[in-house]
């Protein structure tokens, strides 16, 4: 499967995320040596900043990493966790158990979102974005559904031109992954999607183009590979 977004078939990556859930925490765990739990520690933090009363919308939620910081870092917070993989969305609800009278959880495509204009006090996403297909349509779907003037999140692995992160992320973590059982082949696409992601000049003009402003990046790790947090506000 090709890692590139103009090329790939949507179905095909949700198909390989139902492969992957059942070790999915773990092939993250092993692949950062843990340091994935702080970066999604401090998405949490930024995205609860906001002052709204609306919940937060943790998009590509995954197993429900962030969406279950959110909530351990906020006791009034309500949050939304989405992801348009069924069984993800399962592991996630186990998880958020102990929290279910704050969260709902809803399957959905980040290009056709079944919530209203102006519905969050912030968005979250956690290496979610690079599998987005149509960037420009879901980046136009989440600056709908936020509240003016709140911001979205992301956290991503970036483009990183250091030879030996390029190294790691094509040949090592994907060898890495197989040791939970994982099939090379769709950590392959994992690794591949991390050194394909946007520059940030390319980026910004996304979030610009989709009518966000005041875009900014907070690097969390930029040892062999950069790890950053992108914010933007809805004007």
């Amino acid at each position: 499967m090709t890692a590139n977004p103009n090329t790939r078939e949507k179905e095909e990556v949700k198909k390989m995320f139902s492969r992957l859930a059942k070790n999915y925490d773990l092939a993250n765990r092993l692949m950062c040596f843990g340091l994935d739990q702080r970066w999604r520690k401090t998405l949490a933090k930024m995205a609860d900043k906001s002052t709204s009363q609306l919940p937060i919308l943790d998009m590509a939620c995954g197993s429900g990493d962030v969406a279950k910081k959110i909530l351990q870092t906020n006791k009034n917070r309500k949050v939304v966790a989405s992801d348009f993989c069924e069984e993800l969305l399962e592991i996630a609800k186990s998880k958020c158990e102990k929290f279910s009278d704050r969260i709902n959880f809803v399957c959905a495509d980040c290009a056709e979102l079944p919530f209203e204009n102006e519905s969050f006090s912030a968005i979250t996403i956690a290496f979610g974005f690079r599998n987005f297909q149509d960037r420009n349509k879901c980046l136009s779907e989440l600056h709908r559904i936020l509240k003016r003037g709140e911001k979205i999140f992301i956290l991503e692995a970036v483009n990183s031109s250091n030879p030996l992160g390029r190294f790691f992320m094509n040949n090592i973590a994907p060898i890495i992954a197989t040791l939970t059982g994982a099939k090379k082949s769709d950590y392959d696409y994992l690794a591949k999607s991390a050194t394909l992601f946007p520059k940030t000049s390319l980026l910004k003009k996304l979030f610009e183009d989709a009518g966000f402003v005041d875009f900014k990046e907070r690097k969390l790790f930029t040892s062999m590979n950069t790890v950053s947090i992108f914010q933007a506000t809805k004007s």
